[in-house]
């Protein structure tokens, strides 16, 4: 995942915010920037989530397109939040999750897709293509990116023709509570720090949320 600090807190969300699930180039066609610009600016939350910070982050749920899935509840991301100390989630202010749309279906094995983003005090978590819930692939994937599928619970055959990879719903669902939304939180805590090269803050929020969710299984 990649990232590019968003606007400051208070201002809607802009097309400089987001996180990719691939280290690709900015291209002018880009369907996930385009859903999280498109959001309505007069939207109503539809829960507030209390904080460890005392603070309530507001979630809002976008109602999904046909082709996607969303393998997680609000309350989910509310309680994965809850249990985070203060210090990692004080100012965040909203969490969005999104509907998906026809164009991102279209783009769903390619290099644009994505799981998740951030902007300035906020977080964003994209819907899921149902036809990547089991998909093929030519060779097997970067270390790096299969290590994160494989803590989440999904699995990697490989036969003659190449690999499948396959997800169940549970694997999924663990895989955005865990792996997408705590590396979301993490470009949340470096928010104010020191401006760092983007392979240098994904390293970090690649190793944040594989610490936490660790700590969380312990529990």
């Amino acid at each position: 995942m990649k990232h590019v600090r968003g606007p400051k807190r208070g201002s809607g969300p802009r097309s400089n915010a987001y996180s990719e699930s691939k280290c690709s180039n900015w291209t002018r066609f880009d369907p996930f920037v385009s859903e999280v610009r498109a959001l309505p600016a007069n939207l109503r939350p539809d829960m507030l989530a209390p904080l460890q910070s005392g603070e309530d982050v507001a979630i809002f749920v976008r109602p999904l397109h046909a082709d996607f899935v969303r393998p997680f509840s609000p309350e989910a991301v509310r309680d994965a939040l809850a249990v985070l100390p203060g210090e990692f989630v004080s100012g965040l202010d909203a969490v969005y999750l999104l509907a998906g749309s026809s164009k991102q279906a279209k783009v769903a094995l390619g290099d644009l897709s994505r799981y998740g983003c951030y902007g300035y005090g906020k977080i964003f978590l994209y819907a899921f293509p149902k036809r990547t819930m089991a998909y093929r692939l030519k060779r097997s994937p970067k270390p790096s990116v299969m290590q994160q599928y494989v803590r989440a619970g999904a699995t990697l055959i490989q036969d003659s023709g190449g690999y499948e990879l396959r997800f169940t719903e549970s694997a999924l669902r663990q895989f955005y509570l865990t792996e997408v939304l705590l590396h979301e939180v993490a470009h949340h805590v470096m928010r104010d720090g020191p401006q760092k090269n983007r392979r240098a803050e994904e390293r970090f929020a690649d190793w944040f949320a594989h610490n936490r969710a660790q700590k969380l299984k312990r529990k």
